[in-house]
């Protein structure tokens, strides 16, 4: 899991775009996010995955070019495992 120095000020929003997949947006209150903090919330994912009893895929995040630099989205899909 995420330290509370990685998770704080971070704001999560998805957007579904079919019942087992969308896209999280991350969002901190900072500005100039260096990328290990959006990499760091993309590999926690996975355990959230595990705790859902099911098999996802979390892709890299597409970090934010454009000031703040705060933000990054993490497309997302899942299956149920067998």
């Amino acid at each position: 899991m995420m330290a509370g120095t990685s998770s704080r000020g971070l704001k999560y929003e998805y957007q579904a775009e079919t019942p087992t997949s969308g896209v999280l947006t991350l969002r901190y209150d900072a500005i100039n996010v260096p990328a290990c903090a959006f990499n760091a919330a993309a590999g926690s994912l996975e355990v959230v995955f595990d705790m859902c009893g099911v098999k996802g895929v979390v892709e890299d995040p597409e970090i934010s070019t454009q000031a703040p630099r705060n933000s990054a989205r993490l497309r997302v899909h899942w299956t149920r495992r067998r």
